[in-house]
């Protein structure tokens, strides 16, 4: 009898009535010789109705039935594998293996546990050994791709995809996870590629997260950003437990500078994966992108606790260093990061950009190379090099760049890049029409980029803050604040327009013993900014509350101002705060520090203009196009004049054509200006060893040079929109 019902179940399960096999099978009863072959029965329907649980408890009983045969020991492991019992599982594994090491589903499997466990050595080692006992085994071969991937090995996890699909072209992970290895690689050509692997993988599951995932940072990639933030949240709509579309959704909002949004995001991601390093890393990105470096180097540090490996944290925290100038440690977390993954770009982008600010070009140029000797479509590089050597470039280099200008998906931030550098060139061997029409270009894609990410330029809204400011900082304002007892002495301010000289006069004053140059700095701005918090309860603009401030409230915000430059260099007597548009705030400066040694740098406004439209500014919005230009010149000067009449501001005014003419008088009038000895130092500014973070780096690393005055002739036919403009302001 019990014969019969095996017979009748084995052959209903071969037909695939799974309920009725299931049925016969449970009748038949312990004892019975056919018992075992019934438990097989149940554990296989089990299985196969996605019922893992119930399948290890009847593989359980059929280990116990029958303890020496290696696969039931398999089975076993797999399924408590895929219950997450993941150490139990391997003990099964590895005995079923030790009953018979000819096993690559097991060997699979081991790897698949390893993985989970975060042992990449012994994963990697497993998957390898199914390889070899069955080398046509695709799903051992996406695993191990997986693996590779995850040791940021990107090729080799490359490789092992396609090889997946050459076997199993249908394969729907195959295809999610090779679209998604080629986003990684980087490579803008291969994007076409990746979108339709994706879209392959998306049609075969459809409901399915990942695939829709990693179409998703296909479009991105791609600067799609519509679709990408749709499938995002279409993956989101399938797995609401799933933490990574959460986070690439954060991803794609912050390349937007819709900031909120994507904090809120990475909250969310790291709710659901709490110990992710990756997405600690991302939401510190953030931060940092916010000008908040102190909060993102923290939350680097905790990625880092997490996950000692991952190495985008410690390239992250070393941009972030490089940003509060402490090139020492930014080199040593580029560094760090390179011990664990010598193939990654950013960390030797990381030390080619500090190594340059630092001076050492040719450490700068090493990097560099390295970086684009296994990616040679970093637009980067190019700029840099043509930045940093003045356009000259080789033929070769030239050749290729001109290229790149043909790659489909390149982005509009790179194209840009690419577009200025080319203008260097051009613009060093003299062919001033071709480079008028790249940097014309790229100041196009520049503001097309801007548009998109909500941070175009608004002309009048500036316009009225600098009526806002002249109104605030009246005659009668200034006069009864500078009656109030002088403050520190300590901070020197250089302003002016952006491409002036301001660079260069901060170099020669840092050159001085007496003296350090903290870079460009936000603390004036964002002191102001803080006002409501200091003096008023309404929400309107922060100079209708300078009124109500008292002296003590004065003091405190001083007294913060110099905490905030004491972290630059706690120890100089002096410390140059050298931010151009401080030139808007010179009344709020006065309010501050009444004695306070501030240097005004000129020049002649048309160089100043070309200068800026020929530079890829990273914050400045309003160098794109001629009008905007104008504009932004026709209030500085409107400012300028208020200065003027408001007679307790001083200032040493710094003409950029005398100090071209005679360098040393122009110096020694700066060093004269704060009240210290002249040092021969100041005339070797080149020779200075610091950190310079701004688009002259180069500039100031050798001896003064004539040729940037009167530039604009070149250009004279292309500014012809910023002379009109000018005119008609009547400037």
């Amino acid at each position: 009898m019990s014969h019969n019902a095996l017979l009748f179940a084995s052959r209903a399960h071969g037909l695939g009535h799974l309920d009725q096999a299931e049925g016969l099978f449970r009748s038949i009863p312990a004892g019975t010789p056919e018992f075992a072959d019934a438990v097989t029965g149940l554990a296989v329907i089990a299985y196969q109705k996605g019922q893992p649980r119930e399948a290890a408890v009847h593989f359980s009983r059929l280990v116990a039935l029958r303890p020496g045969e290696a696969p039931n020991h398999c089975n076993l492991g797999e399924c408590l594998r895929e219950c997450g019992r993941l150490d139990e599982a391997a003990t099964q594994l590895k005995i079923g293996i030790a009953l018979d090491p000819d096993q690559p589903d097991a060997f699979n499997s081991l790897g698949l546990i390893h993985h989970a466990q975060r042992r990449m050595d012994l994963a990697e080692e497993a998957l390898n050994t199914a390889l070899s006992l069955r080398p046509d085994f695709p799903m051992a071969m996406i695993n191990l791709g997986m693996v590779l991937q995850e040791r940021r090995k990107l090729k080799d996890a490359e490789r092992w995809f396609r090889s997946a699909l050459a076997i199993d072209p249908d394969n729907a992970m195959g295809n999610s996870n090779l679209g998604q290895i080629l986003v990684e690689i980087g490579r803008a050509d291969d994007l076409d590629e990746a979108e339709r692997c994706c879209l392959k993988a998306v049609s075969l599951t459809p409901h399915r997260p990942q695939p829709i995932n990693n179409l998703g940072n296909v479009y991105r990639s791609m600067g799609r950003f519509e679709d990408a933030v749709g499938c995002y949240r279409k993956a989101i709509t399938l797995a609401p437990g799933m933490a990574m579309p959460v986070n690439n959704l954060a991803q794609a909002f912050q390349g937007r500078a819709r900031y909120d949004e994507a904090a809120e995001l990475y909250l969310n991601a790291l709710e659901l994966e709490p110990n992710s390093a990756r997405f600690h890393a991302n939401y510190a990105s953030l931060l940092a992108e916010q000008e908040r470096q102190d909060e993102a180097i923290a939350r680097y540090g905790h990625a880092l606790t997490i996950d000692p490996s991952h190495a985008e944290s410690l390239c992250g925290m070393g941009q972030a260093y490089a940003q509060l100038q402490d090139p020492d440690r930014a080199v040593e977390c580029f560094r760090k990061a390179l011990d664990l993954d010598p193939d990654l770009t950013a960390p030797r982008l990381g030390l080619s950009n500090v190594y340059s600010e630092l001076g050492e070009f040719e450490k700068a140029r090493e990097e560099s190379s390295r970086a684009l000797a296994s990616h040679p479509q970093l637009v980067e590089v190019y700029y840099q090099r043509a930045s940093h050597d003045k356009g000259t470039v080789s033929d070769e280099d030239l050749q290729r760049m001109v290229g790149l200008l043909d790659t489909k998906h390149l982005g509009e931030g790179a194209r840009a890049q690419l577009d200025f550098a080319l203008g260097m060139v051009y613009d060093h061997r003299k062919d001033y029409e071709s480079a008028a029409r790249h940097f014309r270009s790229g100041n196009a894609h520049q503001h097309e980029m801007r548009s998109r990410r909500g941070e175009s330029y608004d002309s009048d809204s500036f316009a009225r803050w600098v009526d806002e400011i002249i109104a605030a900082f009246t005659p009668e304002q200034i006069q009864r604040r500078s009656t109030i007892s002088p403050r520190s002495r300590r901070p020197i301010f250089v302003v002016g327009l952006p491409r002036s000289g301001t660079t260069l006069t901060e170099q020669i004053l840092a050159s001085h013993s007496a003296i350090h140059g903290a870079g460009e700095c936000l603390f004036m701005n964002n002191l102001l900014k803080a006002l409501p918090s200091k003096g008023r309860e309404d929400g309107s603009s922060p100079l209708s509350g300078l009124n109500s401030l008292t002296t003590s409230h004065l003091n405190e915000i001083a007294e913060n101002y110099l905490d905030l430059i004491a972290k630059r260099n706690p120890d100089a007597p002096y410390v140059v705060d050298k931010m151009p548009d401080n030139v808007n705030l010179l009344g709020w400066i006065h309010v501050l520090f009444p004695h306070a040694r501030v240097i005004h740098c000129r020049r002649d406004l048309r160089d100043v203009a070309l200068s800026c439209w020929q530079t890829c500014f990273g914050s400045i919005r309003w160098a794109n196009d001629w009008v905007s230009i104008a504009r932004r010149f026709s209030d500085y000067l409107r400012v300028d004049e208020h200065w003027k009449r408001l007679s307790p501001i001083q200032w040493l005014d710094l003409p950029y054509e005398s100090a071209i003419k005679d360098p040393e008088t122009s110096a020694r009038r700066l060093i004269d200006h704060v009240g210290l000895d002249w040092e021969p130092d100041c005339l070797r500014f080149h020779e200075t060893k610091r950190q310079v973070r701004t688009a002259s780096l180069s500039q100031v690393r050798e001896p003064i040079y004539r040729t940037s005055v009167a530039r604009w002739r070149n250009y004279e036919f292309a500014m012809q929109p910023f002379l009109d403009e000018m005119e008609r302001r009547g400037h």
